[in-house]
């Protein structure tokens, strides 16, 4: 993994948290949209990938967050009403949803980008 796309990941879960704090929870969504849209990656798969592991970062440690500050009470009824699962996993369920959400946002921003946008990476991908 490059520094590059470290950076991206970082930035890019810290953009999901920040826009997570003031807007609803579908901004989980368009965050990585307007990163697929905006930056020029070799190819939308790595595009999803980075978005995904930011997603699954930021919607996890968000979980995690609001179930910590009210010691996993309400995360424990709803543990119940599944099947009395425990806490943990509904996190990890929480955190999958994100990625799959992320990616799926920075997927499609991406391939807009490729239809609509004459970019220098198209021209590198065609071989002349």
């Amino acid at each position: 993994m490059s520094f590059r796309s470290i950076l991206t990941i970082a930035i890019l879960i810290l953009a999901l948290i920040a826009a997570g704090s003031y807007f609803p929870w579908w901004v989980i969504f368009f965050v990585p949209l307007l990163f697929g849209l905006l930056l020029d990656t070799v190819s939308p798969r790595n595009t999803s990938r980075i978005a995904a592991l930011a997603g699954f970062v930021a919607w996890a440690g968000w979980s995690w967050y609001l179930a910590y500050s009210n010691d996993f009470r309400l995360t424990q009824r709803i543990a119940v009403l599944f099947g009395d699962t425990e806490p943990l996993l509904l996190l990890l369920i929480c955190g999958v949803m994100g990625a799959f959400y992320a990616a799926l946002g920075a997927y499609l921003g991406r391939l807009i980008r490729l239809r609509f946008w004459k970019t220098t990476s198209q021209n590198n991908l065609v071989k002349k």
